[in-house]
C-alpha cells in the first residue's frame, strides 16, 4: 500500500518521545502548528521518498489517517525560523535526537542485557561500543548552495560517524564539495559529536575506526589523549599511508613473518592452485595458494637501522601491514607492481600483550577490515533522504537537513533495531516509489497474531478507506483516455498497468498495491 508505512513511522517517533523533544527544543506560535510536529512530519516525509518540500503535501492528503498537518508553507517558515535560530537552536535539536536515541536504546539493552556485540569475522567482541567514521560525495544534480566538483563529480562531501554495533548513525557534518577527506577539524568536531550522543554508560569502553582517506595526525593524536584518560578504555584502528619508510621496512621483512590473512568466516584465505590435484579436500601445500597475508612493522619503524621513524607519533602505536593479490583491473604502484601484491597500512593502540584471539594479527586486520560496514549506513541514508538535499538554498534547508536527516534515521530507519533480534538489529530499509520498505521485522510485526487482533480492526479499515481515496485522488488527476485504458484492462504484454501518475501506479491490476 503505497505510503502505508508513514503511520509506522509517525507513531515510531511519538513512541521513542522524539516528537516531544523536538517540540520542546522548537517554540511554537500561538495557535499555530507545533514545530516540533512539523519537523518530525518532515523527516517522516523524507523516508517516505520526499525530495523536495513541496512533497510534504503528500501527509496533508491523508487527514482523516494522520491528523492535522501543516501545509507546504508552513513547513518552509518553520524551517525558515529553526534556522534564524542558529547553532544555539541546532544543539537543542541534537539533542533532543540524543534522548530519543538513548530511550529506544535503553528498551533494547533492558531486553537483552547490553547493545549487540562487535563482529569481527567469526568472532564476537562483547561490551564494546564501535564508532566508524567515513566520509561519502552525495552527487548534486544542479547548483545547490555548497555543491561543488570534487574527486566524483559535483555535489557535496558530507561526514558521517555510525555505531557498528546497531548499524546507526550517531553523528554526521555537511560539507562543501571541495571539502577535504581527512580534515582533522571536522573529524575531531565530529568525533566529539558522535561519542556525546552515546548514553554516558556506553562511552567506557569505545573502539573508534577511520580509513586511510580520513586519517590525519591530528586524529591519531585525539585518539591516544582519549585512550589514556583514567577510567577509559579506547582502542583505535586507522588507516595509514604506505610511504617511503613503510616501503623499506617492507622490503626487510622475511618470509616466514607474513601470516595468513583470514575472511569474514574467519578461514584462510587461499585458493586452488592451477596444479592442484582432484581432491578438492585435500590438505597437500602445493594444492593452495594463500591469497592474503599480514604483519607487524612497528618493530622496523622504531628499532629498524635508520633509528625510530615514528618519533612524533603516540608511543602505543603499532603499524601493520597487509598484502594481497590484486583481483583484475586493479591499478598497482610501482612499488607493489615489482612483486605482484596489493598492500595497505593502518595502525592501532591494542597493547602488544592482549591474550587470546584478539591479539592475533589476523584478527586485528579483521577488526579493521570490516570498517567497510559503515557504506551500509550510508547506503541506508542516501535510500531515506541523505542522496537527494531538498532546496536550492543552504539556508535554511540544507542547514537544516543534517537533523532531519538524524531524525529519520532515529525514529525511522533504524527503529525496527529496537528489538535487537539475534545479536544484530537494525533492518534493510529503502524508498521504492514513495513507499517505505522497512524490512523483516516491521513485516513480521504487521504479520504476528496480535496485529492480526480485533485491537487492530480500526487500523485496516482506516488503512483501507485511505487506499481507496488515494487511489480515486489519483485516477482523478490522470487523463481520461489513461483511465479507460486501465478500465479497459488493454495493458502491456505483461499485463503492467498503463497509466501513471509521476510514474507511479494508478489502479489495483497485477498486485500494484500489495
Amino acid at each position: 500500500m503505497s505510503h502505508a508505512g508513514l503511520v509506522l513511522l509517525r507513531q515510531l517517533a511519538d513512541r521513542t518521545g522524539l516528537t516531544a523533544g523536538l517540540s520542546s527544543a522548537l517554540p511554537s506560535p500561538l495557535g499555530g502548528h507545533d514545530r516540533g510536529r512539523v519537523f518530525s512530519d518532515l523527516a517522516c516525509a523524507i523516508a517516505d521518498g520526499a525530495r523536495v518540500i513541496s512533497d510534504f503535501r503528500v501527509m496533508g492528503d491523508q487527514r482523516e489517517l494522520l491528523g492535522p498537518v501543516a501545509s507546504v508553507p508552513t513547513a518552509w517558515r518553520a524551517l525558515r525560523e529553526i534556522a534564524a535560530g542558529g547553532d544555539r537552536r541546532r544543539r537543542k535539536i541534537t539533542a533532543a535526537v540524543n534522548k530519543a536515541r538513548r530511550h529506544a536504546w535503553a528498551h533494547g539493552i533492558a531486553r537483552h542485557g547490553g547493545l549487540p556485540p562487535v563482529r569481527v569475522a567469526d568472532r564476537r567482541l562483547e561490551g564494546v561500543t564501535c564508532i566508524r567514521l567515513d566520509a561519502t560525495v552525495v552527487t548534486a544534480h544542479s547548483d545547490k548552495e555548497l555543491a561543488e566538483p570534487n574527486f566524483k563529480g559535483f555535489g557535496h562531501h558530507p561526514i558521517i560517524a555510525a555505531c557498528d554495533n546497531v548499524a546507526e548513525p550517531l553523528a554526521w557534518m555537511l560539507r562543501p564539495g571541495s571539502a577535504g577527506s581527512n580534515t582533522a577539524a571536522d573529524h575531531l568536531r565530529l568525533l566529539d559529536e558522535a561519542v556525546t550522543a552515546l548514553p554516558p554508560a556506553l562511552r567506557r569502553t569505545l573502539m573508534i575506526t577511520c580509513d586511510g582517506a580520513g586519517a590525519s595526525h591530528a586524529l591519531v593524536k585525539e585518539l591516544d589523549r582519549l585512550a589514556s584518560r583514567h577510567g577509559y578504555q579506547v582502542t583505535y584502528s586507522v588507516g595509514w599511508e604506505l610511504a617511503a619508510r613503510e616501503r623499506a621496512s617492507i622490503g626487510q621483512v622475511p618470509g616466514h613473518a607474513w601470516e595468513a590473512a583470514i575472511d569474514g568466516r574467519g578461514e584462510v584465505r587461499e585458493r586452488r592452485s592451477d596444479g592442484a590435484c582432484a581432491d578438492r579436500r585435500c590438505a597437500h601445500r602445493k594444492c593452495w595458494i594463500e591469497e592474503a597475508h599480514v604483519t607487524e612493522l612497528t618493530g622496523l619503524l622504531r628499532e629498524g637501522p635508520d633509528g625510530d621513524q615514528l618519533k612524533g607519533w603516540p608511543k602505543a602505536m603499532r603499524v601493520f601491514a597487509r598484502r594481497e593479490r590484486p583481483h583484475p583491473g586493479a591499478q598497482l604502484s610501482l612499488f607493489e607492481a615489482a612483486d605482484g601484491w596489493r598492500y595497505s597500512l593502518w595502525v592501532t593502540n591494542l597493547p602488544a600483550a592482549t591474550r587470546g584471539w584478539r591479539g592475533q594479527c589476523a584478527y586485528i586486520d579483521a577488526a579493521h577490515r570490516v570498517h567497510a560496514r559503515v557504506e551500509d549506513v550510508i547506503r541506508t541514508g542516501k535510500d531515506t533522504g541523505l542522496g537527494h538535499f531538498p532546496s536550492l538554498i543552504f539556508s535554511p534547508t540544507i542547514l537544516r537537513s543534517s537533523d532531519l536527516w538524524l531524525c529519520v534515521v532515529d525514529s525511522v530507519v533504524h527503529g525496527p533495531s529496537l528489538g535487537f533480534p539475534r545479536g544484530r538489529p537494525g533492518s534493510f530499509c529503502t524508498v521504492l516509489s514513495g513507499r517505505v520498505v522497512a524490512g523483516e521485522r516491521i513485516a513480521a510485526a504487521l504479520c504476528s497474531p496480535s496485529a492480526r487482533s480485533s485491537a487492530s480492526r480500526s487500523w485496516r479499515f482506516s488503512a483501507s478507506r485511505t487506499r481507496m481515496r488515494t487511489v480515486a485522488a489519483s485516477r482523478r488527476r490522470s487523463s481520461e483516455a489513461g483511465v479507460a485504458r486501465c478500465r479497459s484492462g488493454t495493458g502491456g504484454d505483461d499485463g503492467a498497468c498503463c497509466c501513471r501518475v509521476r510514474s507511479r501506479p494508478i489502479c489495483s491490476r497485477r498486485s500494484s498495491w500489495a
